[in-house]
């Protein structure tokens, strides 16, 4: 992806996010834009980076996973420990959690959406990946944060 004159590979922010899972590490919004340099406005910004890396991860493991593969739950906000509320307009979250675009900026989860998160770190943490050369196993660390 271009972003300003300066680039960056869609695949290595995916592989770091799959990295700090495989470890049981969450990483904050903050650490991977600095990390690849990536901004936070609408075009090739964090939001949209994640939503393709999102689009991939599920072609990859399919939309039976119940719940999705949404590896995408590991990058977190410093002050939660849990995505934005953006995370809740990806394809195939549950309709009762689907959020409305309006509402993605709104960083308070309900319970009922910190539940369904910890549902799928529990999944990451029990899914291999596929395609692994080492047959790593992905988790989220028990404190949260990165």
């Amino acid at each position: 992806m271009n972003r300003g004159g300066n680039n960056f590979d869609l695949q290595d922010v995916a592989e770091d996010i799959r990295k700090h899972a495989r470890r049981g590490e969450t990483i904050t919004y903050g650490d991977l834009m600095r990390r690849f340099h990536i901004s936070r406005g609408r075009t090739h910004g964090i939001a949209e980076v994640l939503w393709r890396i999102s689009e991939r991860e599920a072609c990859r493991f399919g939309p039976s996973h119940d719940p999705p593969h949404f590896i995408s739950a590991v990058v977190v906000r410093a002050a939660t420990g849990y995505p934005s509320g953006g995370f809740f307009g990806l394809a195939g979250i549950p309709a009762d959690l689907e959020r409305a675009e309006r509402s993605y900026a709104d960083h308070l989860l309900s319970a009922q959406e910190k539940r369904y998160v910890e549902k799928v770190w529990n999944h990451l943490r029990r899914c291999p990946e596929r395609g692994s050369n080492d047959g790593g196993r992905v988790a989220r660390s028990d404190s949260g944060q990165t």
